[in-house]
Parts: structure tokens; C-alpha cells; sequence
């Protein structure tokens, strides 16, 4: 699970909307950098949650994860087609369903306006990015099988120690 390969997935995916005069980008290193450097609007997508399930596998450890991002819009325009509305519609056609390496589809959970601010209409859609963790035994340590045994219908062992398939238990 590499959250900036896939916050960069994200941004290439939406990329075409540069064509539009709205720059897409993940969040900047530095809050200082956050400055709104464009006349159109911006386009900002970072990871905002992350919900892990309850393992559910047997032996090493598998676990589901729900990446929560968020792609925040703050666009001079509403209804133009550099706004809002056509870019809500954009981004949501463009990831639903999509797939990211090692990942599950892409689903929405919200969209949501979120007013004014310096003239600029605030938006954020939210989608969880489904993946999986999983556990790196350590090899030295752990043991996959430790006697494999042949037994007929009647709980006989069927392969006897001077067998070269026999395998002796490991303790």
C-alpha cells in the first residue's frame, strides 16, 4: 500500500482537466506551499482516512483497507465549462470504477458543497481506494507444513520412514 503512488494515479488520471486552466495536484509538502497560483481554480487531492477491517484469513495476516481521499475543487466558475459541475461530473466518470495497481475499484461516498471562500466555490467528493495489507513472515521462522503423512481409509500410514517421500515431524 503506497499512498503517494496512488495520490499520483489519482492526479494523473484526472490530468486532462489541465487542459481546462484548473491545475491538479496532491497537497504540498509544506503548508506553506498551498498557495492558489492559478486564475481558474484548483484541484487538490490527498488522503484523508484510512479505515483498517478485521483480519480474516488464516495463517498470515490479511487485511483489508479503506483509503478515504479527497478531491477538493476551489473554481472560479460554477456553470462554465471550466467550473464546478462539469468538473464534479469529469472526475466522477473518470474514477468510478477505476482500479489502481494492487488496488480494488474506486467507489464514491460523497460529494459535498462547501460554500465561498475568496471567491472561489469550495467543493470536496470523497472515494475510498480498496486495498489490502499483508503480513511479510519471516521466512527463517515460519513453517508452512511441518509433517506431511499418507494414510489409507483405515488410519494407516501409507508412506513408512524408509520411504523417500517420507518427512519426518518437525518439533
Amino acid at each position: 500500500m503506497d499512498i503517494q503512488a496512488i495520490e499520483q494515479i489519482l492526479i494523473d488520471r484526472l490530468s486532462p482537466l489541465r487542459s481546462t486552466g484548473i491545475r491538479v495536484r496532491g497537497l504540498p509538502s509544506l503548508p506553506s506551499d498551498l498557495g492558489l497560483d492559478t486564475n481558474t481554480g484548483i484541484l487538490t487531492i490527498y488522503l484523508d482516512k484510512t479505515n483498517f477491517e478485521s483480519p480474516g484469513s488464516l495463517g498470515l495476516v490479511v487485511q483489508s483497507v479503506l483509503l478515504q481521499f479527497v478531491i477538493e475543487l476551489r473554481l472560479t466558475n460554477l456553470r462554465e465549462p471550466n467550473g464546478a459541475y462539469p468538473a464534479i461530473r469529469y472526475i466522477c466518470n473518470r474514477l468510478i470504477g477505476f482500479a489502481p495497481p494492487d488496488c480494488e475499484n474506486i467507489y464514491l461516498l460523497s460529494h459535498e458543497f462547501m460554500g465561498e471562500k475568496d471567491k472561489l466555490w469550495i467543493h470536496q467528493i470523497r472515494l475510498i481506494v480498496p486495498t489490502r495489507l499483508f503480513e511479510i513472515p519471516d521466512i527463517d521462522s515460519y513453517v508452512l507444513l511441518k509433517q506431511i503423512t499418507l494414510e489409507d481409509g483405515y488410519g494407516n500410514v501409507v508412506i513408512n520412514e524408509d520411504s523417500p517421500f517420507y518427512t519426518p515431524p518437525i518439533n
